[in-house]
């Protein structure tokens, strides 16, 4: 077997692998919540990795060792606070789930914060890896919608043919205006 000693080791280790990987979440959530009030208070062109630091208490490199770009930070904290601010109702008919997104998603966009951060998810940018990122988070919330048009489908409120991207893009066009 393994000796006392060793396995006082292996319980060090073990402990400090999971205390560093606490402090590896606590730092991402503190740098997502600093980008999103840099985003909204300065608007996600003027964000910079320094300001984001100094907002989220932790040094610069410990960001540049999470994510590459700053870019590449505004969307990550886009995601998050879209996932956190933008749930997909359920209210049993598609009218009341796209009635009550609706509203979400224009309430979402009232806030300094939510605006700020959908104007992250429509930047010019000529990065290959932000713009996959922004790919994957658009994808991603229009999968999660779709799940309402799906559901729709199956109660036989819409015909099978429906198409769930095409019907979201119809119903969010009013709220981007």
């Amino acid at each position: 077997g393994v000796s006392s000693a060793a396995s006082d080791v292996y319980k060090r280790q073990d402990w400090h692998n999971e205390a560093m990987k606490q402090r590896g979440r606590a730092v991402r959530t503190a740098v997502i919540e600093a980008t999103v009030r840099k985003v909204a208070e300065l608007g996600p062109q003027s964000v910079t990795i320094a300001a984001i630091a100094v907002e989220a208490d932790v040094h610069p490199t410990s960001i540049y060792r999470r994510w590459a770009t700053v870019d590449l930070l505004v969307v990550d904290a886009l995601r998050e606070f879209t996932d956190a601010g933008l749930s997909i109702p359920d209210t049993g008919t598609l009218v009341g789930d796209l009635r009550t997104f609706a509203r979400r998603l224009q309430d979402w966009l009232a806030t300094d914060t939510g605006l700020a951060l959908a104007r992250t998810g429509v930047m010019p940018t000529d990065d290959a890896e932000v713009l996959a990122a922004r790919a994957q988070f658009w994808r991603t919330r229009f999968d999660a919608a779709a799940v309402m048009i799906n559901r729709g489908i199956e109660r036989g409120e819409v015909p099978d043919s429906t198409d769930p991207d095409l019907s979201l893009i119809h119903i969010s066009e009013p709220t981007r205006r």
